[in-house]
């Protein structure tokens, strides 16, 4: 009966934490969603030309149009399909699908082992983070519905859950061919259960499904040069002709680069430290993308908790670091936006706000603890 009674107790704090984090993720979404229509202009539109092509094939998603956008059908046939008009319909998808990332993320956080308090600051980065923003004023993309799989599929690895990697595999490669890049996170991850072979029989089993599909869409649209030299060329070119090459990639996370690159001594999840052998491929991604921030991005399930740890240290002289860097950053920041009320630029701002605020928070904490200590020991 006591153990009954604990269960139920145990049920009903679960649905209640689950409510919570929900009404969080939406009232954090609808109010960046609300700023963004108010100010913004042309906010959760047709914004790049990215967009336009994701637009154009909601309209017949399988005909073929330009690679690698004709590939990435999920997201498009979704719009396709819903009865309103198709910018209403990816709007619909794409917030859904950042909900949906965003209350994942949270347990996704706690499984890694982070407090209440963390996850909930990893889900604020998250969120705010440039790369979300962009997507939302730019709403006709397939970015968000692509985060939702690469999170999923990361949360089924952690778990040890084959079946649910493999849902997140098969949909995945349906939206956006970066999915792939969780395979040698899964086949590290089997090396601690299987012995060598059976963990590549295993990782080949699952991954047969998925590369089919990957394949199959590709012979159905036509395969084409779009990973060769010349598209490399092409983009290098673009890129510095835009912007700064170091500048683009730094966007995807911010100061949270730094961070993460001096918490990786301090990482204690094995999976974590298996994940960090993955970004390699994904930063293969800057020879062939434009956006390269959002290329980056889909490494938010590696990136974002392994700069939690900073706020477990409790350093004073490091955090001072930290708040200085973070300051000198939003000053850096604030230099390129345009003085001609354009509030697009502004997007790269709120995470730089949130670390700072997040850094403050976590210094002042650690000098009243002391100072009760102190007060405590006079002596």
């Amino acid at each position: 009966m006591v153990l009954l009674q604990k269960s139920e107790r145990s049920g009903y704090c679960q649905i209640k934490e689950l409510i919570a984090i929900s009404i969080f993720a939406a009232l954090i979404i609808t109010c960046i969603f609300y700023v963004g229509t108010i100010f913004v202009s042309e906010f959760a539109n047709v914004g790049s030309y990215d967009s336009l092509i994701y637009l154009k094939m909601s309209y017949a998603p399988f005909q073929s149009t330009l690679a690698p956008y004709m590939y990435r059908i999920l997201t498009p046939t979704l719009a396709f399909m819903l009865p309103f008009n198709h910018i209403i319909n990816f709007t619909l998808i794409n917030l859904t699908s950042l909900f949906l990332v965003g209350v994942l993320f949270y347990y996704y956080l706690k499984k890694l082992n982070f407090s209440q308090i963390h996850s909930i600051m990893g889900v604020l980065l998250f969120l705010l983070s440039p790369t979300i923003l962009f997507s939302l004023y730019n709403i006709i993309l397939v970015d968000f519905l692509s985060f939702f799989f690469i999170l999923l599929a990361f949360y089924a690895i952690l778990c040890k859950n084959d079946k649910l990697y493999l849902i997140a595999l098969i949909l995945g490669i349906l939206n956006k061919e970066t999915i792939l890049f969780t395979l040698p996170l899964y086949f590290l991850f089997k090396l601690e259960d299987l012995k060598l072979m059976e963990a590549v029989k295993s990782t080949i089993l699952i991954a047969a499904i998925p590369l089919v599909l990957f394949l199959g869409i590709r012979y159905y649209f036509g395969f084409t040069s779009y990973f060769s030299v010349v598209t490399i060329k092409e983009t290098w070119h673009y890129i510095s002709q835009t912007i700064n090459v170091l500048i683009n990639p730094y966007f995807a996370f911010g100061t949270l680069w730094i961070i993460s690159l001096y918490n990786v001594k301090f990482i204690k999840s094995t999976f974590l430290k298996k994940s960090l052998y993955i970004l390699p491929f994904i930063f293969m991604q800057i020879l062939i993308a434009t956006d390269v921030f959002r290329a980056l991005f889909i490494a938010f399930p590696i990136i974002i908790p392994i700069g939690l740890y900073l706020f477990k240290i409790k350093d004073i002289k490091l955090l001072t670091a930290f708040i200085w860097l973070s300051f000198f950053v939003i000053f850096a920041y604030s230099l390129f936006i345009p003085l001609n009320g354009s509030l697009v630029m502004f997007m790269f701002m709120p995470l730089e706000l949130l670390i700072l605020i997040m850094l403050l928070t976590h210094y002042l904490s650690i000098k009243r603890t002391l100072n009760k200590k102190h007060s405590a020991n006079p002596n």
